[in-house]
């Protein structure tokens, strides 16, 4: 009885060069501490809680700048604590309706199976001119999924104010359009969705972080894009918008000359 061999299937090199390998997303590093100029550090803070009313784990971490007396850099690390601790604000104050429900939610279950929270941070750029720090904030308390999101804050340690996206351009540069353009397009091939309403407007864009090479735009979980894919981050290298980037601020010793 014959044997029936499927035949072989190649491919030209022109046809492999033209399958597109879907692009995955870059990932926060999660460094924790860091040393900054002027004798300035960067330390970790920690907060750990259960919340029995509303049966609840809160983990939070977030950093703190050490070595300066001066206000303004008290101020960042008062700014930077209650920027961490709003995510899980109605978790250390659960309303008596909610409560109740939560508690039915995990009655029997052991403190290790209660909803929770986590709040984490990681510092992505650390330099004289900039601390660039990204937060990952998780939460589950039921449902099909957890709701998951990205939120950052960029500060000037010489200077001791807080960056603005605007400030990484130079003045009049249309650099919201380039920045919309890059990151519809990033989406669309990390993803494979197209993206909803991402428009080049200043509101569509208010979580990002820098890196020794890179912008990075930061997207939450189903806010333009359905929620499957999860959070994303879309890298733009300064390479490629070296043309519109202010590199006499704070991006004048990260991108290389």
């Amino acid at each position: 009885m014959a044997c029936h061999r499927e035949p072989d299937i190649r491919l030209s090199p022109q046809e492999i060069a033209e399958i597109k390998v879907k692009k995955e997303p870059p990932r926060l590093h999660f460094r924790e501490t860091a040393d900054l100029g002027q004798e300035l550090r960067v330390v970790k803070k920690e907060f750990h809680h259960i919340n029995e009313i509303g049966r609840t784990k809160i983990d939070i971490l977030y950093p703190q700048i050490l070595g300066s007396s001066d206000a303004r850099i008290a101020k960042f690390n008062q700014r930077v604590k209650a920027l961490a601790f709003q995510y899980a604000r109605y978790h250390l104050n659960v309303p008596p309706e909610d409560a109740k429900r939560f508690r039915r939610l995990t009655q029997g279950d052991p403190p290790d199976e209660y909803p929770n929270v986590d709040i984490t941070y990681s510092i992505e750029l650390a330099t004289d001119d900039v601390l660039s720090v990204a937060f990952h904030q998780y939460e589950y308390a039921g449902g099909a999924h957890p709701n998951q999101s990205y939120f950052a804050i960029n500060f000037d340690p010489k200077n001791k104010k807080v960056i603005q996206l605007p400030d990484l351009f130079k003045r009049n540069a249309r650099y919201l359009e380039r920045v919309a353009e890059h990151c519809n397009n990033a989406l669309l091939e990390q993803t494979n969705f197209t993206p909803m309403g991402l428009t080049a407007e200043l509101k569509n864009f208010p979580t990002w972080h820098l890196t020794k090479d890179s912008l990075c735009i930061d997207f939450d979980r189903c806010e333009f894009l359905p929620c499957a894919p999860g959070e994303q981050i879309v890298a733009i290298p300064y390479a490629e918008l070296r043309d519109i980037l202010n590199l006499e601020g704070v991006l004048k010793t990260v991108v290389s000359q």
